[in-house]
């Protein structure tokens, strides 16, 4: 019985130090080319006094945004529907296109016209 326990005990230990070496040695979320470009964006808004919140997702931080900017209405929704295609669906084929929408993307502040 002590051989069969050291090798159950044993097999146990390789199958959870196996586990722990593939969750931990997965590839960090925060190195996703998609991710970055997206900050990116998320920056130009922000400058525009229209910062990510913490718990939006993408189409919430678009229709917000857009709610506020209708005149961006449509370039905030092509980088939203861009970004969730790469992200989620993992279609990289789209990166390039993403990336020169967004480095296109160039917002401007709206000035109110006193009077």
């Amino acid at each position: 019985w002590k051989k069969m326990s050291f090798a159950l005990i044993l097999l146990l230990g390789i199958i959870v130090a196996s586990i722990a070496i593939y969750i931990f040695s997965k590839p960090s979320k925060q190195n996703d080319p998609a991710k970055l470009y997206y900050d990116v964006f998320c920056k130009k808004m922000a400058l525009l006094g229209l910062p990510k919140r913490s718990y939006e997702g993408p189409n919430q931080f678009a229709q917000r945004v857009s709610n506020n900017r209708q005149d961006l209405k449509n370039e905030i929704q092509k980088i939203t529907d861009l970004y969730i295609v790469i992200r989620y669906r993992s279609n990289y084929d789209k990166l390039q296109q993403f990336k020169d929408t967004i480095k296109s993307f160039k917002p401007g502040k709206i000035i109110p016209i006193s009077s």
